[in-house]
């Protein structure tokens, strides 16, 4: 069998027609490993093409078909099998005695999966490329993250979060993270999200949705919540449910995305439907744990409202910022639904911020302004 080219990350690749004499097709490539020359790709699957092509099994237009799928599938390996970017070793070795000098001797025995943490931390460093920690100028180093990570606001957030925790360590200033325009959230209020649940005919899934909208938890904690974990009206969340399938069928579990178990309050409504899905056992859940969530509640949230306004048209996710966008028009406040979610203040102000102004902010603005007056 033909191996396949080890292609750079610049290699190019093209189609050419059947030229002059010869009636078969070729695909060429070329790259800074070719010294820039364009040379022939040979496998099996361009040999039948033009082979079916010569005996007249095919046309001309069937087999240049047939080469387009060939040539789009060489791009998916080259992309697939990019190279990593370079790195510092000198950062890997702050890394390592930061996390034995500071987790193991102030957290890691707090921590339920401390490797996790190493693990972010490794990639943080990583993501730095050739810049020194101890010693780089931030700003640079600011400026070459947002080139290589700024197509992702999300990864590009996380590696900085990781980064200063780094340069803390060092005693060093933080990174500014850039300012960007707020992400735009999918919501339905209340009514709204009673509207979508009818279109949901799927009763796990209905029951799923509900549990998120009232109380904020993932659908991987929501997995992971037993008997244990219910205390009234507050639930304590431990560890979430990957979707990682292990040989014996089961998931394998998680540490929450903040790396700490946090309790959340159970709005009464929702209470009877998280004690119902507390009892099932694990072993029944496995088989419903890679159903296709998102897109039914996108679908009826399609049925409900149409496509038109792209905010009602929402992700299982999504029922997380429609719990945390309810709280705050109802009055509370950022830090309380960042308690509540289990995300940093930081990160429900970026979100959500612009929906506390909405109501109580709003109220108290207006009576300011009257006082004034």
């Amino acid at each position: 069998m033909m191996k396949l080219p080890d292609y750079h990350l610049e290699t190019q690749i093209r189609i050419e027609p059947p030229s002059g004499k010869g009636i078969s097709f070729r695909i060429r490539y070329k790259s800074p490993d070719t010294n820039n020359n364009w040379t022939i790709l040979k496998l099996p699957e361009i040999d039948l093409a033009n082979r079916l092509l010569n005996d007249g099994v095919v046309s001309r237009e069937h087999t240049h078909q047939k080469l387009k799928i060939i040539l789009a599938a060489q791009y998916v390996h080259r992309d697939r099998t990019k190279k990593k970017a370079p790195f510092m070793t000198k950062n890997l070795e702050l890394v390592e005695k930061m996390y034995e000098e500071k987790y193991n001797r102030r957290r890691k025995r707090n921590m339920k999966r401390p490797e996790d943490s190493r693990y972010q931390l490794y990639k943080a460093a990583e993501s730095c490329g050739l810049h020194p920690l101890d010693t780089c100028h931030l700003d640079t180093l600011a400026d070459y993250l947002d080139a290589t990570l700024g197509d992702n606001p999300n990864k590009l957030h996380r590696r900085i979060t990781w980064i200063n925790s780094i340069l803390q360590w060092l005693g060093r200033n933080k990174l500014q993270t850039v300012d960007r325009v707020r992400p735009k959230v999918s919501y339905l209020n209340e009514s709204e999200f009673k509207e979508m649940c009818v279109h949901v005919k799927d009763a796990t899934t209905l029951a799923l949705a509900k549990i998120a909208f009232y109380s904020g938890a993932r659908l991987g904690e929501i997995f992971y919540i037993q008997k244990r974990h219910l205390k009234g009206k507050v639930l304590a969340l431990e560890f979430q449910m990957t979707d990682i399938k292990l040989p014996d069928g089961s998931y394998k579990e998680g540490t929450l995305k903040s790396g700490y178990s946090r309790d959340i309050f159970l709005y009464e409504g929702v209470v009877e439907a998280v004690e119902a899905w507390a009892t099932i056992p694990f072993i029944d859940r496995y088989p419903i744990r890679m159903k296709s969530f998102c897109k039914t509640i996108t679908k009826a949230c399609i049925r409900a409202f149409g496509e038109s306004d792209p905010i009602k048209i929402l992700t299982f996710h999504d029922l997380r910022h429609c719990h945390a966008i309810w709280l705050l028009q109802a009055g509370a406040t950022i830090t309380e639904v960042a308690q509540q979610l289990g995300n940093g203040p930081d990160v429900c102000y970026r979100y959500y911020s612009g929906f506390e102004l909405k109501k109580e902010s709003v109220d108290r603005l207006e009576r300011l302004m009257s006082f004034k007056e």
